[in-house]
């Protein structure tokens, strides 16, 4: 005979365990996206700044 299931006690500190536990994850994907987000801008900044210094130096170069 297989064993009964277990279930957790209803009550505050069970559901304050379980909102923690599926929150987690959640605010680790946002934390991800945050940090993504700040590295597409400083490798967008780098690109514009080399751009411009190409830009200089053709410029120069026609001078």
């Amino acid at each position: 005979m297989p064993p009964a299931p277990f279930y957790p006690p209803a009550d505050a500190s069970t559901y304050r365990d379980l909102f923690l536990f599926e929150e987690r994850p959640k605010a680790k994907a946002a934390l991800g996206r945050e940090a993504q987000t700040h590295r597409n801008t400083l490798s967008r900044s780098a690109r514009c700044f080399l751009a411009f210094q190409i830009f200089i130096i053709v410029l120069l170069g026609l001078a």
